[in-house]
């Protein structure tokens, strides 16, 4: 398994995951309890379980991942990520009980990614951010949407 030796973890593309101050351990997977692995989500370094696919990243990761725009979207591609990740899904994700985080082990707080987007994420305060399977890709659809001026209710 690979452990950021520098603390700092893999640099791809000009992007550095900053892993400075976390529990050397492995990181553990909350939903699926295995070791996740490294790996790239477009430039960004995350760790992914390879059995559920959830993502643990940096929240400054999460941030470059969603204010990326190498490959921008269509209207109608962003129309249908503003729907799939808006307040219009029911949020019952959102009242599951905490989670530990995959490094520190600590219990994470639940939140709404952009206060209003209906993605729940997870975070750490020390470590970092906890996405469910498919929430990274919304969260990044639902910038773009945002950054094109697209709303729930301009559909």
């Amino acid at each position: 398994m690979f452990r950021p030796s520098d603390g700092q973890g893999l640099k791809r593309g000009g992007v550095r995951a900053d892993f400075r101050g976390v529990n050397a351990a492995d990181p553990a997977c909350p939903a699926c309890r295995i070791d996740m692995e490294p790996s790239f989500y477009e430039e960004a370094m995350i760790w992914a379980c390879p059995k559920c696919r959830g993502t643990f990243m940096p929240k400054d990761q999460l941030h470059a991942i969603t204010a990326n725009e190498a490959a921008p979207r269509s209207d109608l591609d962003r129309l249908a990520a503003l729907d799939a990740a808006s307040t219009k899904l029911p949020l019952l994700d959102h009242i599951r009980g905490a989670i530990p985080c995959p490094w520190c082990r600590e219990p994470m707080e639940r939140s709404v990614f952009d206060g209003d987007s209906g993605i729940g994420i997870d975070e750490c305060t020390t470590c970092g951010v906890w996405l469910d399977p498919g929430e990274l890709a919304r969260a990044e659809a639902w910038r773009e949407a945002k950054r094109s001026g697209l709303r729930p209710d301009s559909q």
